[in-house]
């Protein structure tokens, strides 16, 4: 779930998330919430607190679009977070030998290293796809993969490849 600014700053934030962890009989543990790096950063000690606590509640946390604000490994080092998605910019116009694998290679490494996963955004060709494995990103996204879809287009979507794939 993608949290904007001003729903990550929200005062009420925690009681709406329990609330609706309620009502909908939802295992905080099965959330994943995505916060852009530029809104970590805006109030870094304030983010660290508000990300402390929802990993309190259980729920898993993400760094979304890593590489697109104000990227430092100081800040990565001193986040509560689960997962980093590399923004689809580095990916884009990647190829072997590029200054962007090269980037990647760096960026994977490290946050494998601190024990997070790493999402690759904007995967488009199977080149995309081989190098970022290789790289050893764990998961990727985009439209190679597939496209955005509604509930019932998914869950033929998680039929079918569960058909395929078992």
């Amino acid at each position: 779930m993608n949290l904007s600014a001003v729903q990550f700053e929200h005062k009420h934030l925690f009681n709406n998330l329990e609330h609706l962890f309620d009502k909908y009989k939802v295992n905080p543990n099965h959330l994943i919430i995505e916060i852009t790096e530029s809104t970590a950063m805006h109030h870094i000690e304030g983010s660290i607190r508000t990300l402390q606590r929802l990993r309190e509640m259980g729920i898993r946390l993400a760094i979304d679009d890593f590489g697109t604000g104000h990227s430092s490994f100081l800040y990565l080092k001193n986040l509560p977070v689960d997962e980093l998605k590399i923004d689809r910019g580095f990916i884009h116009e990647l190829t072997v030998g590029s200054k962007d694998e090269m980037i990647l290679e760096s960026i994977v490494h490290l946050a494998i290293r601190l024990g997070l996963v790493v999402t690759a955004e904007g995967v488009e060709s199977p080149l995309q796809m081989e190098i970022l494995s290789r790289l050893g990103c764990q998961q990727l996204q985009g439209y190679l993969l597939g496209m955005p879809m509604d509930v019932k287009r998914l869950e033929e979507f998680e039929y079918t490849s569960s058909t395929y794939f078992n």
